[in-house]
């Protein structure tokens, strides 16, 4: 075991895995292993403050916090916090061994995580989350949103909806569809007719199952089944029968109905032809 004092630098050297011991109760380890270093604190809290609250803190090269800092760290449930060591004192992070992190501003918990994911926590009124860009001006492209009705969506850049959820399921899509041609490739007009398919669709009232124990069953849908509309249209239709992922193109389905009531047009102009003929006749 070795311990350097080298006066020229100014530096006290220690080989590895021994301990620099501070405290009545050995309380404060420093040392390093040969591989990695350790601060450890046995009892009480480990504050690491700057007084001035004029410094920076820096980890090797990268700034951990900016001008006026001041940190506590406290030992919380086998993990640790950050507070504010202001006047009144403000947690800052929270983390709970094997268990939540919490994220606060002000005082106020905004983000934690949990068995669930994450939760995300706003005011009274609403509940954004902004989505910006890093640059100094922290532009903001739009917001992830739900209101005091529990209504959610998402809002563009001037907090307008976009694309709204009711509490109900309810929604509202304050904008249109994009079909510009320049954004479609292998454009085919549909030669195939239309009418005797359309008339073969027969649309049902249904209520959804609660397969998943989160869907409501309490509301009267109508529509169609997405196997007997593949029988008619497959190219409308996705996915495997019995593996409950069938899905139906709508837009699809109104786009040969248009082409169903032309043909049909077509065919009174037809008669219409045909019946003044015989009546002049």
């Amino acid at each position: 075991m070795a311990v350097t004092i080298d006066g020229s630098s100014g530096q006290i050297g220690y080989e590895d895995n021994i301990k620099h011991v501070l405290g009545t109760g050995d309380d404060l380890e420093i040392y390093h292993d040969g591989s990695n270093s350790y601060l450890t604190n046995g009892t009480g809290v480990l504050n690491i403050t700057e007084s001035t609250f004029s410094g920076d803190l820096n980890i090797g090269t990268n700034k951990i916090t900016t001008t006026g800092w001041s940190q506590i760290l406290a030992p919380e449930a086998q993990g640790f916090e950050i507070n504010s060591s202001g006047s009144p004192n403000k947690y800052m992070i929270n983390c709970k061994g094997g268990d939540a992190v919490s994220i606060y501003h002000n005082a106020s918990m905004k983000f934690q995580t949990n068995t669930d994911g994450i939760k995300v926590f706003g005011g009274s009124a609403d509940l954004s989350i902004r989505l910006s860009t890093s640059d100094a001006s922290t532009t903001t492209r739009g917001y992830i949103y739900a209101d005091s009705s529990s209504n959610t969506g998402l809002l563009n850049n001037s907090s307008s909806w976009k694309f709204k959820v009711e509490n109900d399921g309810d929604y509202q899509f304050y904008g249109s569809s994009l079909s510009d041609k320049d954004l479609k490739d292998n454009i085919i007009t549909i030669s195939d007719t239309s009418l005797d398919k359309i008339t073969k669709l027969v649309p049902k009232t249904y209520k959804w199952k609660n397969l998943d124990g989160k869907t409501p069953t309490n509301k009267i849908f109508t529509g169609f089944i997405a196997q007997e509309v593949k029988e008619q249209l497959p190219s409308l239709v996705t996915g495997t029968d019995g593996q409950k992922n069938m899905a139906v193109d709508y837009n699809g389905i109104l786009a040969h109905a248009v082409k169903a009531i032309t043909e049909l047009s077509t065919e009174v102009e037809t008669l219409k032809t045909k019946v003044a003929a015989l009546e002049a006749g």
